[in-house]
């Protein structure tokens, strides 16, 4: 029997207090001090993908975040729906350097999600940028993962060989739909995703200084550290 509209607030209102109570007696019992909640979304427009709003404690990035996209524009507006959520799938034609890339998968480590083609020369002039912060966070937990246009897909692969590029490199399916998914509207497009999956930061600044992004980069793995070592600490249950 369908529930009466009058009588449906109050029911949500019980289970989200339940939910609040829940989360309060395992932080209590040295549960970590941050946790997932999955809201009611269905009146929301965002894809399946992203429909689980996330709790946490963000540690703040030392410098601007540089976005490329200016706030209150409908692009944005488009893009912080998206951010806060657990990130798009990464469906994708193939891949370089790896067999197959998820967020499942990647669950655990800090991701530069790299949007680019080879025929895109500012795209190619981040190459040694890229390369650099690979090394630089690597063994804190971080890697990139580039994105590359179903256009000039063969030109793609020649340039991954000869420039070296070993982190993965998927190449999109024709119409560009993981692109289109995290509202691409120029090469290269850069997101950070933090290590619990979630889309943090999108749409950063491809011309900004290094420095300004390494500064998200870092607030994202202190974070990972963070919880890491919450979880090391927690007790065992029985």
């Amino acid at each position: 029997m369908p529930v009466p509209a009058e009588a449906r607030h109050p029911y949500r209102t019980r289970t989200l207090l339940s939910t609040i109570w829940i989360a309060i007696a395992l932080s209590a019992c040295g549960g970590p001090a941050w946790s997932v909640l999955a809201l009611d979304d269905s009146s929301s427009d965002v894809a399946p993908t992203s429909t689980a709003a996330v709790a946490h404690e963000p540690v703040e990035p030392r410098l601007p975040v540089p976005y490329e996209s200016s706030r209150g524009s409908e692009h944005r507006r488009k893009l912080d729906a998206i951010t806060g959520r657990p990130a798009p799938e990464l469906g994708v034609e193939y891949w370089l350097n790896a067999t197959d890339v998820t967020w499942t998968g990647l669950r655990g480590r800090v991701v530069l999600l790299d949007f680019w083609g080879a025929w895109c020369a500012p795209c190619k002039a981040l190459t040694p940028t890229l390369r650099g912060l690979q090394r630089k966070y690597e063994s804190r937990g971080f890697t990139i993962v580039g994105i590359h246009t179903a256009r000039d897909a063969d030109r793609g692969r020649l340039y991954v060989r000869q420039q070296q590029i070993e982190y993965p490199i998927g190449f999109e399916r024709r119409g560009n739909p993981v692109a289109a998914a995290y509202h691409v509207n120029g090469y290269p497009d850069l997101h950070l995703v933090d290590h619990r999956g979630v889309l943090r930061y999108a749409d950063l600044s491809n011309g900004a200084p290094v420095e300004e992004i390494e500064s998200a980069i870092e607030a994202l793995l202190a974070e990972r550290e963070r919880d890491l070592g919450r979880a090391a600490d927690a007790p065992e249950r029985p």
